[in-house]
């Protein structure tokens, strides 16, 4: 089973949540059967750590710190949990999570992710530029791709990106934020591991609708 758990919590994620639905998740319904668990009775932390136990998988799309993820502005899990993610692939687009959380879970498994602030923009074509190599490591991996085939192919969807950004003057704010991203992601822990597909399920945990009280958070930060 693979779990991936996506924040609604405010603008950011809920346009990243948007571009999801309609992105990922019409390669992932040809793969797998996909379940969604939108009730915030069904997706808090004792749920995500449930459903993790049952994941050889698990894909963070929320806001995060050095010390672990974060939804509704409480850590949900941290280098605490480490060992349980023993022989688990982890990517969290989650600003810093891979300074600790991440070192902790490449000492057991596998970790994909983002060691600064993750930046993007919330609409638009620009938006869409920034969405691609955000979503690409899940992409490889349900792919069945291994976790060091998932890095190369984001890293390569960057250098194209910044290639076409560097001949586009007025688009210096945006290279600059893809520059940042490319050199903040990184991969810790084995390389060599890959998605098998047991079970062939996806669970999809959508936490937190949008409120009015986060839309005034900042936009470009994850």
């Amino acid at each position: 089973m693979i779990t991936i758990v996506i924040s609604r919590q405010d603008p950011p994620m809920q346009y990243f949540y948007d571009y999801f639905v309609s992105s990922l998740l019409e390669l992932a319904v040809r793969e797998y059967r996909v379940t969604f668990l939108t009730d915030p009775d069904t997706t808090g932390r004792d749920d995500i750590i449930a459903a993790l136990r049952e994941s050889e998988g698990i894909f963070f799309f929320t806001h995060g710190l050095p010390d672990g993820i974060v939804i509704s502005d409480k850590l949900v899990t941290g280098p605490e949990d480490a060992p349980l993610y023993e022989d688990k692939i982890v990517y969290a687009v989650s600003c810093s999570a891979a300074i600790n959380f991440g070192s902790a879970i490449s000492e057991y498994g596998s970790f994909l992710g983002y060691a600064q602030d993750t930046m993007f923009f919330i609409n638009g074509r620009l938006g869409a530029l920034f969405i691609e190599p955000l979503l690409q490591p899940a992409y490889s991996l349900l792919l069945g791709r291994t976790v060091h085939d998932a890095y190369v192919d984001t890293i390569e969807v960057y250098d194209r990106l910044i290639e076409y950004l560097e001949g586009k003057p007025k688009y210096s704010l945006a290279l600059g934020m893809m520059k940042h991203n490319k050199k903040s992601f990184v991969v810790i822990g084995d390389e060599d591991r890959k998605l098998t597909k047991e079970g062939s399920s996806i669970i999809v945990m959508v936490t937190t609708p949008l409120t009015l009280y986060s839309m005034i958070r900042p936009f470009i930060k994850v």
